[in-house]
Parts: C-alpha cells; sequence; structure tokens
C-alpha cells in the first residue's frame, strides 16, 4: 500500500493515505487515512487493508474501491533547512517594514 492521495470510486472524494498499521489484538493490517474534504463525521479514517483494496461495482463494472492517484512527499525538513528558512522570513519581513517606513517617510515629506 502506497501512501498518497487516493480517490474514491463511488463517490469521487480524495483521500491521504498516511500508514498502515496493525490491530493491537487481531494484527489485522488497516489503512490510516484522512479525507481530503469537510466531511462532519470525521477527518481521519481506518479502514482494513483488505476492504480498502476491495473491488466494487459501479454501473455493472468492477473496479477498485480506492484508486491511486498521485504519491505525497511526506519528507521531514532537517534542521539547516528549517533555520535557512526561518533566517530568510525574517530577513524579508525586515525588507519590507523598512520599504513601508520609507515610503511612509516619503509620503510625509521627510527625507
Amino acid at each position: 500500500m502506497n501512501p498518497g492521495i487516493y480517490t474514491h470510486s463511488k463517490t469521487g472524494n480524495l483521500y491521504k493515505v498516511h500508514f498502515v498499521a496493525k490491530h493491537s489484538e487481531t494484527l489485522e493490517e488497516l489503512v490510516v487515512y484522512e479525507a481530503l474534504y469537510d466531511n462532519k463525521e470525521s477527518k481521519y479514517w481506518v479502514r482494513p487493508l483488505l476492504d480498502f483494496q476491495k473491488e466494487v461495482e459501479i454501473n455493472g463494472k468492477k473496479v477498485p474501491r480506492f484508486v491511486f492517484v498521485n504519491p505525497v512527499r511526506n519528507r521531514t525538513p532537517d534542521a539547516n533547512e528549517v533555520v535557512k528558512k526561518t533566517n530568510l522570513t525574517i530577513f524579508l519581513s525586515s525588507v519590507k517594514n523598512k520599504s513601508k517606513n520609507k515610503a511612509s517617510a516619503i509620503s510625509n515629506g521627510v527625507k
């Protein structure tokens, strides 16, 4: 089972599969997935892997219940990437504020 985005064949709704877990008592494999639409019942779901991979009948045709659409890149950035991004955000914020202050001073007749 690949993590990624799947579409439900009957509804067309999109879901993000996070991983496959095991039931603590039966060791049955369960798919842990997330609704990518506003679902009032729940955002996160589990379903037996075999059920997730089952075929369903639509208009007399057997199709997979869930169809893989796109992989998800679940990569945790390393510390250097976080620091670089934070420093860039701080720098860009300060440049923006300096520009605003300069524009304000010019519009008030101060040079």
